[in-house]
């Protein structure tokens, strides 16, 4: 006998049964449960899983705030991997190929519910007082679950992705960061700003790219007589798509004003080891899903392109060399020749809200909307 959340079960013997594919391995296992509509659809919950919105008055100066929240699945566990390669290479035992995070399947639907022995109402209708002897009797229902693998590399507890940053940057605010630790909420989007390995239920894609930049005819010379070039010289720049699916997500959680106001921005803050201002906000795409329980829920798609534009020289304490200048800088030639990245805007400043993209916290994709003190960050 066990207990998992709101449900005691007993398992069957002779389970479970389990199967190993990349990317789509595998279990069943048999339980058997009290029997009751109720004990069932709480054992659906409990089982499966589900996200909620949290919400309380913790915020900045005491205002609303709303969270994610989930009932994470049922986990079957499943030992790290510790290959010993062919012939005996690398060390004994070999090395987990991802340390970071949990090898788990987790209970992904339970596949039928089936009543046993003897009902309640044949119970009821032979015993005087009906409920009398409802305890005595052996009513129970058998429940078959299926553990899958997911695609998000962490299935985390509410109180492991709390948020951590009170504000990103003067004049922003996290509303479901509080300087009491008791008081901080989850926050998956504060989680993936420090990294993709510390959030949960998303996913990460990176696909490469980039784009030509033509240079007109004579902007190089040969070096064996300073002569210009005669033809257009093209230039590959190396970008990169990145696609952050945020899984499961509330009806009532989707970021509207968020998503809005991130379009045409760049991260104002280091997002997921991307420096400041090379991750360009594209846009963001939904899939509407249904949870165990039928509540609506989307698993939303936020698009990203990063570009590095490194500075290759020194001497400007506003453009370190080696720096990623990131969107806002284009490729200038100085006298005398030299080709480098320099930042641009629209006063010739470094003023924020002069810049050609404007800067937002991109954790806010992340969560529901709140009540920021900017939209943006200045």
């Amino acid at each position: 006998m066990a207990v998992w959340r709101n449900t005691t079960y007993v398992e069957a013997v002779h389970y479970p049964e389990e199967g190993y594919k990349m990317d789509e391995s595998g279990a069943r296992r048999r339980c058997f449960i009290n029997d009751g509509l109720q004990v069932r659809r709480q054992a659906a919950i409990d089982f499966c899983g589900c996200a909620l919105i949290g919400t309380d008055s913790n915020g900045p100066g005491g205002t609303p705030r709303e969270w994610v929240s989930r009932v994470t699945p049922h986990p079957y566990p499943v030992p790290k991997a510790k290959p010993t390669l062919p012939g005996g290479l690398g060390p004994p035992g070999g090395t987990p190929p991802s340390p970071d995070f949990v090898q788990s399947l987790y209970c992904t639907s339970i596949e039928r519910t089936k009543p046993m022995g003897v009902t309640r109402a044949e119970v009821n209708a032979v015993a005087t007082g009906g409920t009398q002897l409802l305890g005595k009797a052996d009513i129970f229902a058998e429940m078959n679950l299926h553990y899958q693998t997911f695609r998000f590399p962490n299935v985390l507890q509410d109180n492991e992705v709390l948020a951590t940053n009170p504000g990103l940057q003067v004049g922003t605010d996290n509303p479901l960061y509080n300087a009491n630790p008791a008081l901080c909420a989850p926050d998956e989007g504060d989680a993936l700003r420090r990294g993709w390995q510390f959030t949960r239920y998303i996913g990460r894609s990176i696909k490469p790219g980039g784009r030509i930049l033509q240079n007109r005819s004579g902007a190089f010379k040969f070096i064996t007589d300073q002569s210009g070039t005669r033809e257009p010289l093209n230039i590959n720049e190396q970008m990169n798509d990145i696609v952050y699916t945020q899984f499961f997500v509330p009806y009532l959680a989707w970021p509207q004003q968020a998503i809005k106001n991130a379009s045409c921005t760049v991260n104002g803050t280091v997002f997921d080891g991307w420096p400041i201002g090379t991750l360009l906000f594209l846009g963001s795409g939904a899939e509407e899903h249904k949870d165990v329980l039928g509540q609506h829920t989307y698993n939303i798609s936020h698009h990203f392109r990063s570009v590095s534009r490194i500075r290759r020289n020194a001497g400007d304490p506003r453009m370190p060399q080696g720096e990623a200048l990131g969107w806002n800088a284009i490729m200038r030639q100085y006298a005398g020749g030299a080709y480098d990245w320099e930042f641009i805007s629209g006063d010739g400043t470094l003023t924020l809200n002069r810049m050609v993209f404007l800067s937002t916290d991109y954790g806010r994709l992340f969560r529901p909307d709140q009540t920021y003190a900017n939209a943006f960050m200045s």
